[in-house]
C-alpha cells in the first residue's frame, strides 16, 4: 500500500527541528518495509531522523543523487501498530538534511484499513524541482545505493579487534555507539572484525567517523569479508572499493551487504586523512538467522522440604525459544556456587521444553543459593549465548535432622613436652546436635601415632551421663605417655552416642598435631651451677618461671628460676669450686648467657 503523495517539501531550509509527517493505517501490528522518495542533489549523502508514533527510531542516510530532476527511494524496517501510525522525518541535531521528500509506501503484505494521508506537521518552504543553478560537485569515487536495513544496529558491544592500532584508538572504540571515540589502525593494510558469535541476516554496513567539522574530507579503499558458523574462513563480500566520507553529509557511509555472516570484517587499504584505517562507529543492520536459544525456564527439587539425612533431587525445566532445533548438550547444577551434578538434555526443537535432575544426595544443614547453566561449554551455536544461566529466586532450605552430635576437641600437658615428659591428656566433649544424648557411659580413647603412622599408646576414658544439645564437658583421660622426641598425631575418638543418627558419626574422630622437643642441657661431663648458687647484689632478685614455654627467655632457665637484673648495677656471681676448673675464683654474669629485653636484663 502508499501512503497519499505529499507536496514538494524540504525537510530543512535552514530551521532545526522541520518536520514532515505521515499518517497510515494498517491492519495488524509487526514490522514493514516502508520507502521514502526523496531527492538529494547535494554533492553528498544527507541524514534525517525517522520517528514513529513520537518515538525516535534511528537516523537514516539519504544518498546522494545525480540532480535535483532524479527521484531516489530509501527503505527502513519499521514496528507499526495495528491502526493509525505516524511516521516523521524530522532535522535533529547531528542531521544533515536539506533534502526533499514526496510521498512514502508501506508494503502491501495486508492490505490498509484506509489509505493514509500524508501530514506535514512542520510547512517548510517549498523547495522547487529545477536543477539549482550551481551544478554541486562530483561524487564520491564509489557511491553505494542506500539498502534497507531490516532490524536494528546489531554490532553494538559485539566481540570486535583489530590487525593492530595507534595509541589509545583501539578497536572496541569502533561499536560503542559513540562517534566521539573511533578505532585507528596502525598501518596499512589493517583490518577491524566482528563477531556476532552467531549467524546474523545482514542487509548494510554504515561506517561513521565523527561529524565534527574538524575532521577534513577523506577517502578510505575498504573491502568487506564475512563467514558464517559453518566455517572460519573468510570470504570477499563486497570487493575493494574507495568511499568518501566528508563532515558535510555525516561522514558515513552505507554498504550494502546481503549476507548470513557469524563474524564480519574490513580490510582497509588505504586512507587519504591518516596513515591507516579509521572507523568511529561500525554499525551493521540485519536480524539473527535461524538458530537455537537454550534457556532454562525453572528450577525445583525434592524432596520439598528436605533435612539432612535426604537425599536430594534437583530439577531443571530447559526450553529452546530459539528458530531452530538445538542439539543434544548439558546441564550443569550448583549449590552456593559448587558443582552438584550434570545432566543430559537431548535435541530440541525450536520452541520445546525438557526436564532434566541430577541426584545431589544428602547436604548439611544450610541455605544453598540455587542455580544451573544449559550448554555451559558452548557446544551449541545460539543466537544468544549470554541466557543459558538460571537462579532460582528463593533459596533451597536443608533443615538439621534430629540427632545428637558429638564431637571433641583434645588438649595436654606440658603445653610444649621435651623428651621424657609425663604428658596427660583432657578431652572436651561436646555435643552440638539439636537433641540431648544418651545417658550413660560414653567411651572415649586417645591414640598416640608417630610419624610413621604407628600407634605408640592408647589412653581410654569415659563420660558419664546425658548431655544437652550445646553443652560441653571436660574428661580428664586416666594415665600418662611419658614423649619421646618426633612429631607424632593424636587421634581422639568419642564411641556412637545412642540418639546419634549415622550422618552425624562421621565427627565422632579427630586429630591434631603434637610435636615433642629434645631436652636442653650439655651433651658432654660439666659442673652445675644454678641460678640458686649465685651471689646477688644491686636489686637482683631470685625469679621462677610458672609454666615452660620455649619462646619465652624465662623458660631457659637452670630448674625453672632465674635471676632478674632490674638496673644497671645489679648483678649475680658465682664462685667456682675447689677442683672445678682449676683455683677458686668468681665468675661474674658477663660469663654468663644474659639476655636484656625491654631495658630488663635477664640471666638464663
Amino acid at each position: 500500500m502508499q501512503a497519499m503523495p505529499a507536496p514538494v517539501l524540504s525537510t530543512a531550509t535552514g530551521r532545526r527541528g522541520a518536520t514532515t509527517t505521515f499518517t497510515v493505517s494498517v491492519p495488524a501490528a509487526g514490522s514493514r518495509n516502508v520507502t521514502l522518495k526523496y531527492g538529494n542533489a547535494n554533492g553528498g549523502a544527507r541524514t534525517v531522523s525517522i520517528y514513529v508514533n513520537g518515538a525516535k527510531i534511528r537516523q537514516t542516510t539519504l544518498a546522494n543523487l545525480p540532480n535535483w530532476d532524479t527521484w531516489g527511494t530509501q527503505t527502513e524496517a519499521l514496528n507499526l501498530n495495528a491502526g493509525s501510525n505516524t511516521i516523521a522525518y524530522k532535522y535533529d541535531a547531528g542531521d544533515s538534511a536539506n533534502v526533499n521528500l514526496d510521498q512514502i509506501a508501506v508494503d502491501a503484505g495486508t492490505s490498509p484499513t484506509s489509505t493514509p494521508t500524508a501530514t506535514p506537521t512542520a510547512t517548510p518552504t517549498a523547495t522547487p524541482t529545477a536543477t539549482p543553478t550551481a551544478t554541486p560537485t562530483a561524487t564520491p569515487t564509489a557511491t553505494p545505493t542506500a539498502t534497507p536495513p531490516p532490524g536494528g544496529n546489531i554490532a553494538i558491544g559485539k566481540p570486535i579487534v583489530a590487525s593492530s592500532n595507534t595509541q589509545a584508538f583501539v578497536a572496541t572504540n569502533a561499536n560503542d555507539n559513540n562517534t566521539a571515540t573511533y578505532w585507528e589502525g596502525g598501518g596499512n593494510p589493517s583490518t577491524l572484525t566482528l563477531d556476532f558469535g552467531a549467524n546474523q541476516n545482514i542487509t548494510s554496513i554504515v561506517l561513521k567517523l565523527n561529524p565534527a567539522t574538524e575532521w577534513a574530507t577523506r577517502t578510505q579503499t575498504i573491502q568487506v569479508l564475512g563467514h558464517n558458523q559453518s566455517t572460519t574462513t573468510f570470504t570477499n563480500l563486497v570487493s575493494s572499493q574507495t568511499y568518501t566520507f566528508n563532515p558535510a553529509s555525516g561522514n558515513a557511509v552505507t554498504i550494502p551487504v546481503t549476507a548470513t555472516v557469524k563474524r564480519l570484517q574490513l580490510n582497509i587499504t588505504a586512507n587519504t586523512g591518516a596513515p591507516a584505517g579509521q572507523v568511529a562507529e561500525f554499525q551493521v543492520f540485519g536480524t539473527p538467522a535461524a538458530n537455537p536459544d537454550l534457556t532454562i525456564s525453572g528450577m525445583s527439587w525434592s524432596p520439598a522440604s528436605p533435612i539432612e539425612t535426604d537425599a536430594l533431587t534437583l530439577n531443571a525445566t530447559v526450553k529452546n525459544i530459539g528458530t531452530a532445533a538445538s542439539a543434544a548438550t548439558t546441564v550443569n547444577f550448583y549449590l552456593n556456587g559448587d558443582a552438584a551434578g550434570t545432566a543430559q538434555v537431548g535435541a530440541l526443537a525450536a520452541g520445546a521444553t525438557a526436564n532434566v535432575s541430577v541426584n545431589a544426595g544428602a547436604k548439611t544443614a544450610a541455605s544453598y543459593a540455587l542455580s544451573a547453566k544449559v550448554d555451559e561449554n558452548n557446544a551449541v551455536i545460539e543466537q544468544n549465548e549470554a541466557n543459558n544461566g538460571y537462579t532460582n529466586a528463593s533459596p533451597l532450605t536443608v533443615a538439621p535432622v534430629s540427632s545428637s552430635d558429638l564431637v571433641a576437641a583434645t588438649s595436654w600437658s606440658p603445653v610444649t613436652p621435651t623428651v621424657g615428659s609425663a604428658v596427660s591428656f583432657t578431652v572436651n566433649l561436646k555435643n552440638q546436635g539439636t537433641i540431648a544424648s544418651a545417658a550413660g557411659a560414653h567411651a572415649i580413647s586417645v591414640a598416640i601415632k608417630n610419624g610413621a603412622g604407628t600407634t605408640v599408646q592408647t589412653l581410654n576414658g569415659s563420660y558419664s551421663g546425658s548431655l544437652a544439645a550445646g553443652a560441653s564437658a571436660n574428661v580428664a583421660i586416666p594415665g600418662t605417655w611419658t614423649a619421646g622426641s618426633g612429631s607424632y598425631t593424636v587421634t581422639t575418638t568419642v564411641a556412637a552416642d545412642g540418639n546419634e543418627v549415622p550422618t552425624k558419626q562421621a565427627n565422632n574422630a579427630s586429630t591434631a598435631n603434637l610435636t615433642v622437643y629434645a631436652a636442653r642441657g650439655a651433651s658432654m661431663p660439666y659442673f652445675r651451677y644454678d641460678t640458686e648458687d649465685a651471689t646477688r647484689g644491686g636489686g637482683a632478685t631470685l625469679q621462677a618461671a610458672p609454666n615452660f614455654d620455649q619462646a619465652l627467655i624465662a623458660s631457659e632457665a637452670s630448674g625453672q628460676k632465674y635471676v632478674a637484673l632490674p638496673s644497671n648495677g645489679s648483678y649475680a656471681q658465682w664462685t667456682v669450686r675447689q677442683g672445678q676448673g682449676g683455683r677458686g675464683r668468681h665468675d661474674a654474669v658477663h660469663d654468663a648467657r644474659l639476655r636484656r629485653r625491654d631495658g630488663l636484663e635477664r640471666l638464663a
